[in-house]
């Protein structure tokens, strides 16, 4: 988002993210983010015919954040998070002593809202997730992003009492159902 266009082109987005409960609905996660964007230029030549910095570079995103859910109905979970974080701009979109500096190191801050669903699977829960972070990569740089993306969660604790959405995003989601299968799998045995 910003510089010459409003938003870019859509480019790929990767992320990996791991957390902890804190408690029944809030949680703490740490993420890793790769990102792009695509012809949009955040320095213009004084004529306007050419992008002094790079007007396509990549975003690497490291953060910590929070995470608190509500349940909304039977299996679905609405999360609000709030996250902080630095950014790796590659190569730089702006010039720095009259070159395109490699990488641009720089702070972010952020807040999310994502969307669950524990499925009928054991286990196992589907999402979407929406991230918007501004990335401070210099004096007077600031670079907004949107992240939009699917989501899937697994929790390898069979004998949990609670939903891989509770796990993930802070909310007892479906914990009736899951306790009643972690029973059916006991009384199996």
């Amino acid at each position: 988002m910003g510089g010459t266009r409003r938003f870019s082109s859509g480019q790929p987005y990767l992320g990996l993210t791991i957390g902890h409960d804190l408690g029944q609905r809030a949680s703490v996660f740490a993420s890793l983010g790769l990102g792009a964007a695509s012809a949009s230029c955040y320095q213009v030549s004084a004529g306007g015919d050419s992008c002094l910095g790079a007007d396509s570079f990549g975003a690497t995103f490291l953060e910590v954040g929070i995470s608190y859910g509500f349940p909304v109905a039977a299996r679905l979970l609405v999360g609000l998070k709030l996250l902080g974080g630095f950014t790796d701009l590659s190569p730089g979109p702006v010039q720095r002593n009259g070159t395109v500096p490699d990488h641009m190191l720089g702070p972010h801050a952020g807040t999310g809202l994502s969307l669950d669903y524990d499925t009928q699977l054991d286990h196992f829960a589907v999402g979407l997730d929406a991230l918007v972070r501004e990335t401070f990569a210099g004096s007077s740089l600031k670079i907004p992003s949107l992240a939009v993306m699917p989501r899937s969660a697994t929790s390898s604790e069979w004998g949990s009492r609670r939903s891989p959405a509770a796990s993930r995003n802070g909310g007892g989601c479906s914990t009736k159902r899951a306790m009643t299968h972690s029973r059916t799998r006991s009384e199996r045995s």
